[in-house]
């Protein structure tokens, strides 16, 4: 087998591949129905509501407010419907479809990394924990260290590296404060501090890249130094994205997919065994049938459409959708 198959058919471990696939359906199924779904009240009452292409404008079916948190309550639960199906591909390959056609339904949902979570929804879905063949967990790995990469290689713009961006985004908050305050303590002007800061989250984010790449490359390193050396890039990420999140830049939950992702590659696979082990240990079933997991399956299901229909999030999509048609003047509708 040349280097070329060994990269994209050699060895991942199963637990990543389970620990991806599951966390991932989840936290997007989550995103939909709490993030998502609410903006569903605001669709068709902005002058910004077109599609991302044009020919989705001229379907049978136009974009609508009830369309799309019909789509976004679909996604959600056919990637959790998913997890219990034997029949996983088909199920999250129509989540990923409807997803993407979810955001491209209107340029209101425009956040950039909605594009990224369709190709890893594309990923998850084609990718199998119990086959030997895992690429697209390569494909995924890959995907994110050009993410990383390409994100550094934008900021190598004169208004970023100048620091101006960073200072408009930072003033106000502790963290950034505190840290010019100990470059400031090491003889650095302040605008040079912030440069220096600007200049260091390229560096990160340029780190992160070749970080991915190799935990790619090696996703089942046991050797103590590399195993150290994953644990630095995985405190990197996570620090990164928690600092981004303090920021407020209103970029929905891309940081916590971020640092989700991260948690998958970069954690030692001996780290993710142990829980992984105990987890299984008590959801396997000794007594059952097929038909009593599909029972439990459907009462679990059952029991979350319940809840869904009662959360905070369909109320809020109602008074956000009575408030725009108020501010509308069309107050036939707002009930």
């Amino acid at each position: 087998m040349n280097a070329w198959n060994v990269f994209w058919f050699g060895h991942v471990p199963r637990v990543r591949c389970q620990l991806l696939v599951v966390s991932l359906a989840v936290v997007i199924a989550v995103d939909c129905w709490m993030n998502f779904l609410p903006n569903a009240a605001l669709h068709g009452l902005t002058s910004f509501n077109v599609p991302h292409l044009t020919w989705l404008g001229m379907l049978p079916w136009q974009p609508s407010a009830a369309l799309y948190a019909g789509v976004q309550l679909a996604v959600g639960m056919l990637l959790v419907m998913g997890l219990w199906s034997p029949y996983r591909r088909w199920f999250h390959d129509i989540a990923c479809l409807l997803f993407t056609y979810g955001w491209m339904m209107s340029r209101l949902d425009s956040f950039q990394h909605h594009y990224f979570m369709s190709l890893a929804l594309l990923c998850i879905a084609w990718l199998d924990p119990a086959s030997s063949r895992r690429h697209p967990y390569k494909l995924l790995g890959c995907l994110v260290a050009i993410l990383y990469l390409f994100t550094a290689v934008v900021k190598m713009e004169p208004i970023w590296i100048s620091g101006v961006v960073l200072r408009n985004l930072g003033e106000q908050q502790p963290w950034p404060e505190w840290m010019i305050g100990i470059l400031g303590s090491c003889g650095l002007s302040r605008d040079l501090a912030w440069r220096f800061m600007a200049m260091g989250g390229i560096a990160v984010e340029l780190l992160l890249a070749l970080g991915y790449l190799l935990a790619t490359i090696w996703p089942d390193c046991h050797r103590r130094i590399p195993q150290l050396v994953a644990c630095g890039f995985l405190a990197s990420a996570l620090l990164t994205h928690g600092s981004i999140e303090t920021l407020d830049l209103k970029i929905g939950w891309f940081s916590y997919y971020m640092m989700l992702l991260a948690i998958v590659y970069f954690t030692p696979t001996a780290w993710l065994e142990a829980p992984a082990r105990w987890v299984s240990e008590r959801l396997t079933f000794q007594w059952g049938s097929g038909l009593r997991h599909a029972v439990g399956g459907g009462c679990a299901m059952l029991l979350l459409a319940v809840t869904l229909c009662c959360s905070p999030a369909l109320v809020e999509y109602r008074l956000l959708r009575a408030g725009a048609l108020l501010e509308k003047g069309r107050t036939e509708d707002a009930h």
